[in-house]
């Protein structure tokens, strides 16, 4: 990833970060190695994309039988949640909410940044 490709990214994370009830968000790779990050302190972002990757890959892996893709992974905590999106260049999108936000309208603004990345990418 070159430097116009990076500041370009950045750019679409810092409007993705003006919603309401963003945490934290990381852009990682399929062998969980992170691309960048914009997360608390308190989460180690080395570990943080690798369990995103694992967790993105082993729901693959159970659904394949129902032969259809996957969209996304969401997981609940008690006071957070973690939205896991991947695309079909490699790279997963995760976002760490606040409990509570309009998940719906969440979605959409997380595919709409993941296409706007994945355009980016591809130049």
């Amino acid at each position: 990833m070159d430097s116009l490709q990076v500041e370009s990214i950045n750019k679409e994370l810092n409007k993705f970060e003006l919603l309401a009830g963003i945490l934290g968000l990381a852009i990682v790779d399929r062998n969980g190695l992170t691309i960048l990050s914009r997360l608390p302190r308190s989460i180690e972002e080395r570990k943080f994309g690798a369990m995103a990757t694992t967790l993105i890959g082993a729901m693959e892996t159970a659904t394949a039988p129902f032969k259809e893709d996957l969209i996304n992974l969401t997981i609940e905590f008690e006071n957070s949640q973690l939205i896991i999106m991947s695309s079909d260049t490699n790279i997963i999108l995760v976002v760490f909410t606040e409990l509570g936000i309009d998940l719906g309208f969440m979605l959409i603004e997380i595919e709409e940044i993941l296409t706007n990345i994945k355009n980016i990418l591809r130049g």
